[in-house]
């Protein structure tokens, strides 16, 4: 069961980032220009980060069950042959890739003046105010 979940896990976690740095995030930037923000709050809308979240986490998860009892318990002897090795390093870039998703991509701020709640102020300088005004 868990070999599934990490392999059916892994497949949705690196198709749907492929995805979304290839197709949605290449096209907000190049076509749709000051409708890309509103394109984000879309996706947003549609709970992409929390289906990143869930996915990549659940696959983690199950790798590191996996790891843990193909290793016998993380048996140095079995870590340190070769099939360990290649284990072990796909298991810290995996961790690592993670770690970059789950705490550097995930959305900071909600996009747009009108869901954060920000209206321009005379300290705003005109452009900022124009790309707010796009944004929202």
């Amino acid at each position: 069961m868990f070999c599934a979940l990490h392999v059916v896990g892994g497949v949705l976690w690196a198709g749907s980032a492929i995805f979304y740095f290839l197709f949605v995030e290449y096209r907000r930037l190049r076509e749709h220009g000051p409708a890309g923000p509103k394109v984000m709050q879309n996706l947003l809308a549609r709970r992409y980060p929390l289906f990143m979240n869930v996915v990549s986490g659940l696959t983690v998860v199950a790798g590191l069950w996996l790891f843990w009892i193909v290793s016998g318990g993380l048996n140095m002897g079995w870590i340190t042959s070769g099939p360990g090795v290649g284990f072990a390093l796909g298991s810290v870039v995996a961790l690592v890739v993670y770690a970059i998703g789950f705490f550097m991509l995930r959305p900071r701020r909600p996009y747009g003046p009108v869901r954060s709640g920000y209206r321009p102020s005379r300290a705003d300088s005109p452009r900022r105010i124009r790309r707010l005004r796009c944004i929202g």
